[in-house]
């Protein structure tokens, strides 16, 4: 009896063996001579990062899932380079620190299952919007310590899925709006380290799933405009505290004070008027101003030195275009 269990066990053994083997001769043969490959996280990674590659490697298997390029000399991204190369399973790719400054709109084409996508800390200098399509399937997107300046009216369109975005250290100057439209749900917003002194109303996407927005170091102007994103400052602060609180850069009289303890985000008055108006001698003239203000302006008009009479004395305060029809004393 004990001799047939250790006859079994050997068996056993031997198989194993075998096996392991036989897999690591496959993983060998499928990997390129540059790269290291092994099983990480229950996934097939290809570890290709600090090589000096000038461009994509070749050989690795078909059923690879994470690509690791990180610190290489790409510095652009033909179309269809990743399915050109059988890398039609990537879940993931790491291609931060590879001086790329040039992605094709196909690049990615086939990669119908990546999850998430490290672009970070290149010499891109807009986001690469038109890429989106072929992994609209994406979940989380780093782009930051890349040079864009401005985000575009629809940048991110294609991704609904995406719960992560990171634009830190962008240069950021502009987003148009809109530039967020279509990401539903978006948990974490990264936006800080920038040079964005405001942002449009309903751009910035507040609420919904939104769980963080980090926007310190950057020089805000706080008046009227930002009071959308001071309200979910002060509302989401339990849920989402700030890794840095965001403060006020001007008017010079709030510079340093965080922007969710400002008591009143005031505009200034602005004013449009008419250029011209013809009357006749003798006629009522309607004089039209134009005036924005938060918060409310109160309007009085003045003729030859002289405080007119308003036909509507509601028209004196205003927070957006009246008109009102004078008359001299």
């Amino acid at each position: 009896m004990c001799s047939s269990v250790r006859a079994w066990w050997w068996r056993g053994a031997l198989l194993g063996t075998m096996m392991l083997l036989s897999w690591t001769s496959s993983a060998v043969e499928g990997c390129p001579s540059m790269c290291t490959c092994k099983w990480k996280s229950g996934k097939e990674w290809v570890e290709c990062a600090n090589r000096d590659l000038k461009g994509l490697p070749q050989g690795a298997r078909e059923e690879t899932q994470v690509l690791d390029l990180s610190n290489n000399h790409l510095v652009s991204l033909p179309p269809e380079c990743f399915h050109a190369l059988g890398l039609i399973n990537l879940q993931r790719l790491y291609l931060s620190r590879s001086h790329i400054s040039l992605i094709a709109a196909r690049a990615f084409v086939g990669l119908v299952g990546l999850v998430e996508l490290d672009l970070s800390e290149n010499l891109i200098e807009e986001v690469p919007s038109e890429t989106f399509p072929s992994y609209s399937n994406l979940m989380k997107l780093l782009l930051n310590g890349n040079p864009i300046r401005v985000i575009r009216r629809g940048a991110f369109q294609h991704l609904a899925h995406l719960t992560n975005l990171e634009l830190s250290l962008c240069q950021l100057s502009s987003i148009e709006q809109g530039a967020f439209d279509g990401l539903h749900l978006l948990e974490w917003l990264r936006l800080d380290g920038n040079r964005l002194t405001r942002v449009p109303d309903h751009t910035l996407p507040l609420g919904g799933s939104l769980r963080g927005l980090t926007l310190h170091n950057n020089p805000w102007l706080c008046d009227c405009r930002l009071q959308a994103t001071q309200a979910w400052l002060k509302e989401s602060a339990p849920a989402a505290p700030q890794e840095s609180e965001p403060v006020c850069d001007a008017p010079s009289k709030l510079r340093g004070k965080q922007i969710k303890a400002v008591n009143e985000l005031a505009c200034l008055p602005q004013i449009q008027l008419q250029d011209r108006i013809e009357a006749y001698d003798g006629d009522n003239v309607t004089l039209k101003c134009d005036v924005y203000a938060v918060p409310a302006a109160k309007l009085t008009w003045w003729f030859n030195g002289e405080l007119c009479e308003l036909q509507n004395e509601n028209d004196t305060l205003l927070s957006s275009a009246s008109s009102a029809t004078a008359f001299p004393r």
